[in-house]
């Protein structure tokens, strides 16, 4: 017993203390308060000898020790302890008197008081209230630890409670669920005095419990925060993926296994999602790439896709007519054809004969009926022996306002839902661009096969036509140059007519000797010599060159004037010529070609000049043709000037004189065709460019080659 304890002397060294004396004589209150100076205490007292007095002191101050008489004439040591326990104040109390015995002292101290010590021996007093002053320490500390245990752990049944996941105990040992959170119930639609008693193996699929018994035991061998995937089954049947992080722990040398089960089925649905719409993506970059492939190929692909994207078990695709009132099927999947035990299969149907699938086309928009055996107005029915129907889905494809085709699938384990709509609808999209750019292309590539013939034809028209136009073209130069030789030949006739003359002359009078013949015939030969060469001239020009050859244009030009230039001086028409004597003005070309181009520009000219003779009224109207030829080195081409000075050309028709057919001229002086042949022979044939301005008191056509 604490009050036997050997008595030693004990020192505190300047500790406040705060006492609360219960004591009738103020001379042992004395004899307290000096002791306890004594032993190094800095003391604060109040003596108090009756209840009410305890009772506001408890209440007005806080105490670090109550030292109590037994007995007092108003109050007593038990009344005083009895008023401290329902205070509920962890106060030390000393019970210091000298007339009880032993007894009665140690049922007070099983009453609560904490030590006794007699008023003979109050050197004990100290070391004491030292003691007391530390076990109320501890006391108050263990306390607080108490409190914060059962604050934590009631914050922890309240989390647990009210958590988000899942949250089921069972014994490691036994598989036996031991507790449940509010949140698993809701999962497994179960109250937890269901659950509890329960093996875990009973919250899985009971086809998989071999598999599940196999993961649970694999957590309990590994230890803490080990993660699964499982799935748990409602009570309704139905399954719960959900994500496990389990734990192991012993509590009460019992060891548990605790399971926070967080429910991922949104995730599972967005990763299903994830991997449908990776396969719809591959199904619609295979699409694309079926361009040379059949219609028929390409519904048979989109049938077997939207099957396996939206997990259903038949289905079939179709295209409808333009006025909506027929489904031609193209494509159905392969265990509808081999379950149908229907006698025909037609391969049209009438939409307004039609049930389910034709309520889509009639209310122009998807259809999704989860439950085919339920009553449903717009079900008609199916044939005997079709395959039997339990869900279906039906969507239809539109094309500019109109519904162009139509894909169903149906008998999906699961209901139909907005995700499997969607897919659906992508891919059946996706098949009808395919279809009509199929037949865009079938009807772009007749309407090339009809162009190109269309072009061929024309071509082969115009073909025909510029033959003719060169034809005309040539006939024209033809015309003139006959022309052009009539007035070659004139005067070699006329001189081989006077050499005839001139013999016959001198036959008569006796002067022929055969030096004047052979002198005579010399002159006729030279003369016929030179007409033979005006004709070989002429008909070399009409020759056509075959080839491209490198000519120098100075010469030709030269040409070109021996052959006109008789006619010209006979209608008052004089050349005046500029031509530079340069190797750069030497083209790759066709000669004779380029011959006919100047020859029909020249001749445009000296129309010009004699239509402006004969507005002049003058016969001697003095025509003039100035041709020049330079090298231009800048844009490295030979350049030629042909300037006449004929008027000009009216404005109003000066765009227009290379466009065949064009003439300003009498019906018998020509039909348009020379300056247009001119131009193609430059431009289309000599890669160059020909064209026409007027200057002072003409015109000027300029040839870059």
């Amino acid at each position: 017993m604490k009050a036997l304890e050997t008595n030693i002397e004990h020192k505190v060294v300047d500790a406040k203390l705060n006492v609360m004396i219960i004591e009738d004589s103020r001379q042992d209150a004395f004899l307290i308060t000096r002791k306890l100076k004594q032993s190094g205490y800095v003391v604060t007292t109040k003596v108090i000898d009756t209840q009410d007095a305890m009772q506001k002191a408890l209440k007005e101050q806080q105490w670090d020790i109550i030292v109590c008489d037994y007995n007092m004439p108003h109050f007593s040591a038990p009344v005083a302890l009895r008023i401290l326990k329902e205070s509920k104040i962890d106060i030390p109390f000393i019970l210091v008197s000298g007339i009880i015995d032993e007894n009665t002292a140690f049922d007070m101290v099983r009453s609560g008081a904490h030590d006794y010590i007699g008023k003979d021996n109050l050197s004990r007093l100290a070391p004491a209230i030292e003691r007391e002053l530390r076990e109320a320490i501890n006391r108050q500390k263990r306390r607080q630890i108490e409190l914060a245990l059962r604050n934590s752990e009631e914050k922890y049944r309240k989390l647990v409670e009210t958590a988000g996941d899942a949250i089921i105990v069972a014994d490691a040992q036994t598989g036996i669920l031991i507790d449940a959170n509010q949140k698993a119930q809701e999962m497994l639609g179960m109250d937890k005095e269901k659950i509890i008693g329960m093996h875990q193996t009973q919250l899985h699929p009971k086809k998989e419990a071999k598999h599940y018994n196999d993961v649970f035991n694999d957590a309990v061998n590994r230890g803490n925060d080990v993660i699964n995937e499982v799935y748990l089954q409602h009570k309704d049947g139905h399954r719960i993926p959900v994500e496990i992080r389990s734990s192991v722990t012993v509590v009460g040398g019992r060891k548990i296994i605790q399971g926070i089960f967080r429910d991922i089925s949104i995730r599972k649905q967005v990763e299903q999602e994830h991997y449908i719409n990776e396969l719809r993506l591959e199904a619609m970059v295979t699409l694309n790439q079926m361009s040379n492939a059949s219609i028929d190929d390409i519904s048979d692909y989109t049938l077997k896709e939207s099957i396996k994207l939206t997990m259903s078990k038949i289905g079939f695709c179709g295209l409808i007519s333009e006025d909506e009132k027929i489904l031609y099927t193209y494509s159905w999947s392969q265990s509808v054809m081999k379950e149908c035990t229907t006698p025909e299969k037609p391969l049209h149907f009438i939409v307004e004969e039609g049930g389910i699938w034709a309520e889509a086309i009639r209310q122009r928009k998807a259809i999704i009926v989860n439950d085919y055996t339920a009553p449903n107005i717009y079900k008609k029915g199916y044939p005997k022996g079709h395959v039997e129907l339990r869900r279906v889905m039906v969507v239809p494809v539109f094309s500019y306002n109109k519904i162009a085709a139509v894909v169903a699938v149906g008998n999906k384990d699961k209901e139909y839902n907005h995700t499997d709509l969607r897919q659906l609808e992508l891919l059946a999209n996706g098949m009808w661009q395919q279809v009509e750019r199929k037949r865009y292309i079938e009807q772009l590539n007749e309407l090339n096969r009809i162009l190109e013939d269309k072009v061929k034809e024309e071509t082969e028209k115009k073909i025909e036509k510029e033959r003719l136009l060169i034809q005309q073209s040539k006939l024209a130069a033809m015309g003139e140059m006959i022309g052009a030789i009539a007035h070659q030949w004139r005067q070699p006739l006329n001189a081989v007519s006077a050499f005839l003359i001139d013999l016959k002359d001198a036959y008569k009078h006796g002067q022929l000797c055969e030096e004047y013949l052979n002198n005579n015939i010399d002159n006729v030969r030279q003369q016929l010599m030179f007409m033979s060469k005006t004709i070989d001239d002429f008909r070399n020009f009409f020759k056509p060159s075959k080839e491209k050859a490198l000519f120098d244009t100075k010469e030709v030009i030269k040409e070109v004037i021996k052959l006109i230039e008789y006619q010209f001086k006979n209608n008052n028409i004089t050349f005046q010529l500029n031509l530079q004597d340069n190797k750069s003005l030497t083209i790759c070309g066709y000669p004779n070609e380029f011959k006919q181009a100047l020859i029909n520009i020249i001749n445009n000219a000296k129309d010009a000049i004699l239509e402006k003779g004969k507005a002049l009224e003058t016969e001697n109207y003095q025509g003039i043709i100035k041709i020049s030829t330079y090298s231009d080195g800048n844009k490295n081409k030979v350049v030629i000037h042909i300037q006449d000075n004929g008027g000009g050309i009216h404005a109003d028709i000066i765009e227009r004189v290379f466009e065949p057919y064009f003439t300003t001229k009498e019906q018998w002086r020509g039909v348009g065709i020379g300056l247009y042949m001119s131009k193609t022979i430059i431009e289309k044939n000599m890669a160059g460019q020909l064209s026409v301005k007027n200057i002072d008191d003409g015109a000027e056509f300029t040839i870059e080659i």
